[in-house]
């Protein structure tokens, strides 16, 4: 699937990427602002929709749209990024986690962002 984040304030479309599903587009994304809170995408989320645009097959090198869907706005997927870095900080202050543990174990909410 291809996915794209439009930028409502802009009214444009950010680069293209490609991910199998839905859930492994919000990952990239939570991946990204977990990673990057200096960016407009961190700093300003509910400025940001992440849309579904199509399917592009590697086989036939055919792009095939869809309907553009609003898949969800970007300031949810940021409000768990929020909270998963408070519970990892508050782990982290107990000793149950090491801080290289933060970025790398955050698989374990990232499939219910946007639910």
């Amino acid at each position: 699937m291809l996915f794209s984040i439009l930028d409502t304030k802009t009214k444009m479309f950010g680069p293209l990427f490609e991910a199998e599903t839905v859930e492994g587009a919000r990952r990239v994304i939570f991946q990204t602002l977990l990673r990057d809170d200096t960016s407009n995408l961190s700093l300003f989320p509910g400025d940001f929709t992440l849309c579904s645009l199509g399917d592009f097959s590697h086989d036939t090198g055919l792009l095939t749209p869809s309907i553009l869907i609003t898949e969800c706005v970007i300031s949810e997927i940021s409000d768990e990024v929020k909270k998963y870095i408070e519970l990892k900080r508050s782990e982290f202050m107990k000793g149950d986690v090491k801080n290289d543990d933060i970025v790398e174990t955050s698989s374990d909410i990232e499939s219910s962002v946007c639910d």
